[in-house]
């Protein structure tokens, strides 16, 4: 193709396979990307729910009584309550109101998002009243509020 001083050279439309091509490429990489890691999931690892945190058990009122390190134990007596809608309340500080309306998220592995405090947390352990997340050490809650 010869083009003549000042001349812009023409583009034609693209071919309407190739637009639909990279638009079903594109609509591919969103959602292996949005799914993440879950469709390599192994079906036999226990979920969370599976280790027993369901919301119907995690519902009502829990006192996060303590924080115990390898070679330390922090009192911290805050309470919970977690609601049936799948959201929990609970305070920042002694002297703070309870807030509400903040979310909670599985994840495959037995772990489990609260949206106050940032990481995944490994369940350790669920009994009938009580549970213990692996945050920065464990976190045990009991069932019933904090005295």
């Amino acid at each position: 193709m010869k083009f003549e001083m000042g001349q812009q050279p023409t583009r034609s439309a693209p071919d309407r396979r190739v637009v639909d091509l990279a638009l079903a490429s594109a609509i591919a990489m969103v959602a292996f990307f949005a799914m993440g890691n879950a469709h390599a999931k192994d079906p036999g690892t226990p979920t969370a729910e599976h280790l027993g945190l369901t919301p119907a058990y995690l519902q009502g009122e829990w006192c996060q009584t303590h924080i115990q390190f390898p070679k330390e134990r922090t009192e911290e007596n805050t309470p919970y309550r977690w609601d049936p809608d799948g959201t929990y309340a609970t305070r920042g500080a002694a002297t703070a109101p309870m807030q509400s309306g903040f979310f909670y998220l599985y994840k495959p592995e037995g772990k489990i998002k609260l949206a106050t405090i940032a990481g995944f947390f490994k369940v350790k352990s669920v009994k009938p009243d009580a549970f213990v997340l692996d945050v920065f050490g464990d976190m045990h809650f009991r069932r019933g509020p904090c005295k």
